[in-house]
């Protein structure tokens, strides 16, 4: 396995609703959240398809993770509070 990113995100309330829809990279890769707080419930990591339609809401919990492929992806800025997450991104 190689790794390709470690970071540590914080987000909070920007008056913005969501991050546009992305991908980490540009080439194949996986990658591994971990939130790392109990934060607003509805700031949730949502998980799109090829035609960018939602096919997972993941709802944020301390120390819960989540491991996907490459794919389009967003999340929603919690309305209060803050989100912290780790991300891992590897082969």
């Amino acid at each position: 396995a190689e790794i390709y990113r470690a970071a540590i995100n914080l987000t909070v309330n920007n008056s913005v609703k969501k991050c546009p829809i992305h991908y980490d990279h540009n080439y194949e890769h996986k990658q591994i959240l971990i939130y790392l707080n109990d934060c607003d419930k509805n700031s949730k990591t949502v998980i799109l398809n090829e035609n960018k339609k939602i096919i997972k809401k993941i709802t944020p919990k301390k120390f819960k993770g989540v491991l996907f492929d490459c794919c389009h992806h967003y999340m929603v800025y919690p309305k209060k509070g803050y989100r912290v997450i780790a991300v891992y991104t590897f082969t």
